[in-house]
């Protein structure tokens, strides 16, 4: 594949929707994958295919732009797992390939209708590769690059789990995300002692716009989505579920990440997804909970709150944040509440071309819609949205 200015251009337009305005472009995806992409095909064809997908949401014409990469990136991933086979798969260079699954995935939410099926077969193939890898003990290096793909790919599994439980059809899947962190953690670990003091500065520029991605609050919400197909809760699952909500009341970005000196933008975001996943386990916990329990109208407040410090020219750093949009958008009950949920989703959807949004905006309506019951209720399915699964699998993150 030749890099010219078409390629180049859409790896902007990429670039311009994916990057957060509080983050040195250095770190961003494309400046990192970059010089492999060069060298990779595949990654590079993965990269145009995203930027296409964006471009076709106002002009039709990138349509076939971007499906004519995808199908290019999808037949040298292929190609790829047919030469590198099972124990070389474990091998130190396969950046470019990790990194082209995860965006493939990408290509699935920016494309994403609401009457189109959802793909996760990118995803669940990186659940699989990313899973022997840290059974095997081998997610190392951890080099830069490396630590932005898996943490990546994260955040991607965890908010994905909510709405697809296929996540968890695997052996220990419970501990899942647990354990890719265990080996983040180790391995980052193991490189700070080997470092020099003059590169301690920068590492910890890098590590902080990293650890966003490898915080406890995402193997909490994947636990919760592996608890949320197991209500009603006994036992063992009652204990963890009553366990998390308690390291979620406890638990605070600022202090917990060390993060006094970082963007305010990078702070809301783990907070909000801490104060999505504290409804998430109680709703849990609770099957009847309705959004008027004042606790739940409590985290409301505090969420579309955060949301609303977010001016226009800042939200697209919203494009993080599309999971606890849709928990707090399920809890809102005012015209207002609901209001600030719909302002970044729409955002998201009209400007900066995400498509997965349009189907969550559509299930939030949905869920607010009255429904008649045989108790003569007239209320939204609102949080009951969390027990259905027939609405939930439309949604792909």
């Amino acid at each position: 594949m030749v890099y010219n200015k078409q390629v180049d251009f859409l790896l902007h337009a990429f670039h311009n929707v994916h990057s957060m305005s509080y983050v040195d472009p250095s770190y961003s995806l494309v400046r990192l994958a970059l010089p492999q992409a060069l060298q990779r095909p595949g990654l590079l064809h993965a990269f145009a295919a995203c930027g296409a997908a964006i471009l076709s949401r106002t002009d039709p014409r990138w349509e076939s732009t971007s499906l004519a990469h995808h199908i290019q990136a999808t037949r040298s991933i292929a190609t790829a797992l047919d030469d590198l086979g099972g124990d070389q798969m474990m091998s130190n260079d396969d950046e470019w390939f990790l990194a082209s699954i995860n965006l493939l995935h990408i290509f699935e939410t920016l494309r994403n209708h609401p009457k189109g099926r959802p793909n996760t077969l990118h995803l669940a193939a990186a659940h699989q590769i990313y899973g022997g890898r840290a059974s095997a003990g081998s997610i190392q290096p951890m080099t830069i690059l490396r630590r932005r793909v898996l943490g990546e790919f994260i955040f991607q599994l965890a908010i994905a789990s909510t709405f697809h439980p296929s996540f968890f059809e695997t052996e220990h899947s419970f501990l899942y995300v647990h354990n890719l962190l265990e080996k983040v953690g180790v391995n980052q670990r193991e490189r700070r002692k080997s470092e020099t003091i003059n590169q301690e500065t920068k590492i910890c520029s890098v590590d902080q716009y990293l650890e966003m991605f490898e915080n406890p609050v995402f193997d909490w919400i994947f636990r919760l989505s592996y608890l949320r197909t197991r209500v009603p809760l006994t036992g063992q699952y009652l204990t963890e579920a009553v366990a998390i909500l308690a390291y979620m009341r406890n638990w605070r970005p600022l202090t917990s990440l060390a993060a006094t000196h970082l963007p305010r933008e990078m702070i809301a975001m783990a907070e909000i997804h801490r104060i999505a996943g504290l409804i998430f386990a109680h709703k849990i916990l609770d099957p009847s909970l309705k959004p008027r329990d004042l606790a739940i109208q409590s985290y409301v407040r505090q969420g579309t709150a955060l949301l609303n410090t977010f001016p226009k020219s800042k939200l697209k750093d919203t494009s993080v944040m599309i999971w606890p949009i849709f928990f707090l958008g399920l809890a809102a009950i005012t015209t207002d509440e609901r209001g600030s949920c719909q302002r970044p989703l729409q955002y998201l959807s009209s400007v900066c071309g995400i498509g997965c949004t349009r189907g969550i905006l559509a299930l939030l309506d949905h869920a607010w819609a009255p429904q008649s019951t045989s108790s003569g209720s007239n209320e939204g399915l609102a949080l009951d949205v969390l027990f259905r699964d027939d609405l939930l699998s439309q949604i792909i993150f």
